[in-house]
């Protein structure tokens, strides 16, 4: 049995050297020209292995006989450091507990908020409002990635509490200040420093000073969405609260304690708010330089005889279509977070798989590859239409590539949620505005290799100018 090919690199340090940490996606995608759609590499001893085929990701994660294997969590200073160990959805090994909670809000995210309209129609009643406000800046420059940074984080507000909340909030403050530590802390040069060295979190230092003012933003967001008994009826932590009360009458007892609770409010960072936010920077960046985009989005809109609603997305394929050519041209999430077969060897294929070995999806490098999609680095909406003016069904090869928010158990659950408010987003906005360059200013390119890196990428810093439609 023989290991998958890739880079051998130095005795000891492997490709320590070689491998850019904040663009791992691009010599991910300059590797698999190499060596093919599943390599293998090494870094201080420790091994990696990264897949570059929409195919082999179903077949590693879903239905190959080791699939629940690879589906474990790679050991890592966030899961056991500051979640409180693992207890949550995104950082902890695929057992009872998590693909419990995961049903949950998975069921939560995709009927639950949709049946019950309060979130949708809430956020579309802000959206709204910021269309009141942007028109008392019309033909001036406006920092639009701001200022939807600013709405992302009410919109979380909203899906926690279940009510609309202010910048002047606590709500949003403990949120928009969490936020920033936490991104920094996800960084890969900081997070695989403390996974491996863990006592410099005690030391006098950059990452001391990072990782004590994470902790007193996380206990300002504990104090804050669960620190009081006084609750709306409705909002995720409500509905949480609720899971372990109907735990406790049908068993005596729940194992949801408020650790739980805090470590799913804490995944919405990583998963929900800071994708969504990265997302939308760059969907304003595109609609700057497609103007022709933005009048077929106006044109469909205007066909609505009332106010748009997320019951509207099925009766405006074109904007479902440019929805999900933005999620495959950023691709917000470019390597995906770390799967790990924690419990032993595996075989996959022909391929000997060891123990602890850190798997990563490259998601960026297939949604922009030849084979998959014609004319990868263009933003073509219409790969997602049909001949006859619809969206493409779910057995069309572009849908069957699309990878973006993962597959098998361990798949996105805030993918659907974020289609919608990106949906009601981009169709209010541009239902009032015109969204133009800011002559004042160079625009950036619009080319996914140079946008801004991260755990989670976003549009390069830029300015523009509204104008009324």
């Amino acid at each position: 049995m023989t290991s998958p090919p890739g880079p051998r690199g130095l005795p000891v340090f492997g490709q320590a050297f070689n491998l850019d940490k904040d663009h791992m996606h691009l010599t991910f995608m300059e590797w698999q020209k190499r060596y093919g759609d599943l390599f293998m590499f090494k870094i201080m001893g420790q091994d990696f292995l990264v897949v570059s085929h929409p195919d082999i990701l179903r077949k590693l994660f879903d239905t190959c006989e080791h699939a629940k294997a690879f589906n474990d969590r790679a050991r890592g200073f966030m899961s056991k450091y500051v979640i409180h160990n693992s207890k949550d959805i995104l950082f902890r090994n695929m057992d009872e507990k998590q693909q419990y909670l995961k049903t949950k809000a998975l069921d939560y995210f995709e009927n639950q908020l949709v049946e019950e309209k309060w979130f949708y129609s809430a956020v579309a009643e802000e959206m709204r409002s910021l269309v009141s406000e942007m028109e008392c800046l019309v033909d001036k420059e406006v920092d639009i990635v701001r200022i939807m940074d600013t709405m992302v984080i009410k919109i979380m507000g909203l899906l926690l509490t279940g009510n609309r909340i202010t910048v002047s909030s606590r709500e949003f403050e403990s949120l928009s200040g969490f936020i920033k530590p936490a991104n920094e802390m996800a960084k890969v040069k900081n997070h695989s420093t403390l996974t491996k060295l863990p006592m410099l979190r005690k030391i006098p230092g950059n990452l001391k000073n990072l990782y004590d003012t994470l902790e007193a933003r996380k206990k300002d967001l504990r104090d804050c969405f669960l620190g009081t008994t006084e609750q709306g009826k409705r909002g995720l932590v409500f509905m949480l609260r609720s899971l372990r009360v109907t735990m406790e009458m049908e068993d005596g007892e729940s194992w949801i304690d408020n650790d739980f609770i805090m470590g799913v409010v804490m995944d919405l960072i990583p998963a929900a708010i800071v994708p969504l936010q990265n997302t939308i920077s760059v969907l304003f960046l595109v609609l700057v330089h497609n103007p022709e985009v933005q009048n077929k989005i106006r044109e469909q809109v205007t066909l609505l005889k009332a106010d748009v609603t997320i019951d509207d997305i099925r009766k405006l394929p074109y904007i479902e279509a440019c929805i999900l050519e933005l999620k495959r041209f950023h691709t917000p999430l470019p390597v995906s977070a770390r799967h790990c077969n924690r419990s032993g060897n595996a075989v996959f294929e022909k391929y000997s798989i060891p123990k602890n070995t850190e798997i990563f999806s490259n998601l960026f490098g297939i949604h922009h590859d030849e084979r998959f999609f014609d004319d990868p680095w263009s933003f073509r909406p219409e790969r997602f239409m049909a001949e006859d003016g619809s969206r493409v069904g779910p057995e069309h090869p572009v849908m069957k590539n699309m990878v973006v928010t993962g597959v098998g158990p361990r798949r996105c659950l805030g993918s659907t949620f974020s289609e919608k408010v990106i949906f009601l987003v981009v169709t209010i906005l541009l239902k009032y505005f015109r969204i133009c360059p800011n002559i004042q200013q160079e625009l950036p390119p619009c080319d996914p290799k140079k946008f801004t890196s991260g755990v989670v990428t976003k549009a390069p810093d830029f300015n523009c100018v509204f104008q009324l439609a």
